[in-house]
């Protein structure tokens, strides 16, 4: 299943709501190197990070990354739902594209295609002229992994609805902002941050009444709200 066959590109086919798909069309314009295509039936997020891959299973590998950090972004934004991945796209230059579903860890290609052209809307929906403020985000994640992970433990922490694994996302978010002492992070704050999450992450959550399991919760979500303004500071600050 090689793919880079006569002007064959990648693709992953995306599945979400219909206000979730028009905002990541109108979020990204190519310029962070990803953007969204329509193909038939099927929505397709194009990436340049696909254009190394030469195999369906590598860029479902890649795929997985690059919707991971969409959705992080899109959490942290408070503008979209979940982008949900359903499968490989291989796109010729003309015809219809080849599709590539997986399960348990499988590749199969499917037999259907929907032929037609490429258009770069999601009905009748375009790219806004001002870049977002999520391709902005975006293009700092992709060379900062550190920004990356807390990203991704964030929009965890918000998802859980255990305490132990709330405040464990915190503790992790912590720690991948651990780079950042020093260059707007106050280190007393962030200690104390870290201290609390290396706690409670290891409470026994049955053993605590309803008013202390309440008590954690609002600690959390104040915790919560501090991180997130202090990445926001640093995805906004200009570095440039």
């Amino acid at each position: 299943m090689r793919g880079m066959m006569c002007g064959r590109k990648w693709g992953a086919i995306v599945r979400g709501t219909d206000a979730t798909l028009h905002h990541w069309v109108k979020a990204l314009d190519g310029s962070a190197g990803k953007w969204i295509e329509r193909h038939g039936d099927d929505v397709v997020l194009r990436s340049t990070s696909f254009d190394a891959c030469e195999t369906a299973e590598q860029v479902f590998e890649q795929s997985v990354s690059e919707i991971e950090k969409l959705n992080s972004v899109g959490s942290f934004c408070r503008t979209s739902k979940e982008l949900l991945f359903h499968g490989v796209a291989g796109i010729h230059s003309e015809g219809p594209i080849d599709k590539y579903i997986f399960a348990t860890g499988v590749v199969g290609v499917g037999a259907e295609g929907f032929a037609g052209a490429i258009v770069s809307t999601v009905e009748g929906v375009s790219p806004a002229q001002v870049e977002s403020k999520e391709q902005r985000y975006l293009k700092k994640l992709e060379t900062d992994w550190h920004l990356r992970n807390a990203l991704k433990y964030l929009r965890q922490a918000r998802s859980e609805s255990d305490i132990v694994d709330i405040w464990t996302a915190i503790y992790d978010c912590v720690d991948a902002l651990g780079p950042y002492i020093g260059r707007g992070l106050s280190n007393r704050k962030l200690a104390a941050i870290k201290k609390r999450g290396n706690e409670f992450r290891h409470v026994h959550t049955r053993d605590k009444s309803p008013d202390e399991r309440r008590r954690l919760r609002a600690q959390a979500d104040i915790d919560l709200q501090s991180i997130e303004d202090t990445v926001r500071d640093i995805l906004d600050r200009d570095d440039g």
